[in-house]
C-alpha cells in the first residue's frame, strides 16, 4: 500500500506521458498546462492565415478593416473568449445576398453617374467652385468607370451624399434632381 501511485487525471496522464513518451509519440519535455496567452496565439494566426486570408476579395477586404493582423484579432474578440454562457449563433439574415444586392445597387448609381452625364449636371448645378462636390467630380467618374469591386471606403462616397451635396450649394438653390443623387 506504502508504494501505490494516488494521481489526478492531470498527474496520471502527465506521468504516462513522460515515462512512455516513445510509445505515445510525445515529446519528453512536453508541458500540459500550456500558456493560454500562448495557445491564443497560436489558434489567432491559424484563424487568420486559414480563414481570413482566404475569403473571397470582398469579404477579405471587409475582414481585414476590423482585423488586420492576429493580435488586432486577439484584441478585438478577448472579451467574447473562455465564457461559459456565450451563445453565437448563424445570423439571423443572408448576409452575402445582401451584399449582393448592396453590389448591384452600387454598380447601377456608377453606370448612372456616367450614362446620365452627372457631372455635366453637376457642374451645371451652381456648386461653389471651391466645394469639395465641385473639386472631385472627376475623381468620382474615374471610380464609376473602373471595374471590380467597388471601393466602399473611398470618401467619395460622402462626398456626393444627399447632405453633402446640400451643403456645397450657394444659398437658395435647389439640389439638381436625380435618383443617383438620393
Amino acid at each position: 500500500m506504502d508504494d501505490a501511485a494516488i494521481f489526478t487525471i492531470h498527474g496520471f496522464c502527465a506521468r504516462v506521458l513522460g515515462e512512455l513518451s516513445f510509445e505515445t509519440g510525445v515529446l519528453f519535455d512536453q508541458n500540459l498546462t500550456a500558456d493560454r496567452n500562448a495557445l491564443l496565439q497560436i489558434a489567432a494566426e491559424d484563424c487568420f492565415r486559414k480563414q481570413i486570408l482566404e475569403l473571397p476579395e470582398f469579404e477579405r477586404e471587409i475582414a481585414l478593416e476590423l482585423w488586420n493582423s492576429p493580435a488586432t484579432l486577439i484584441q478585438k474578440t478577448q472579451q467574447f473568449l473562455f465564457r461559459s454562457n456565450l451563445h453565437i449563433g448563424p445570423p439571423e439574415r443572408d448576409v452575402s445576398a445582401e451584399c449582393t444586392k448592396l453590389f448591384a445597387k452600387i454598380d447601377e448609381i456608377k453606370q448612372r453617374w456616367i450614362d446620365d452625364n452627372l457631372p455635366g449636371i453637376l457642374n451645371a448645378a451652381g456648386f461653389k467652385k471651391n466645394s469639395m462636390v465641385f473639386s472631385r467630380i472627376n475623381a468620382m467618374s474615374s471610380l464609376c468607370r473602373s471595374n471590380g469591386i467597388a471601393d466602399l471606403s473611398s470618401e467619395l462616397w460622402d462626398v456626393y451624399s444627399r447632405e453633402s451635396l446640400q451643403k456645397a450649394l450657394r444659398k437658395n438653390m435647389e439640389l439638381p434632381e436625380h435618383e443617383v443623387l438620393t
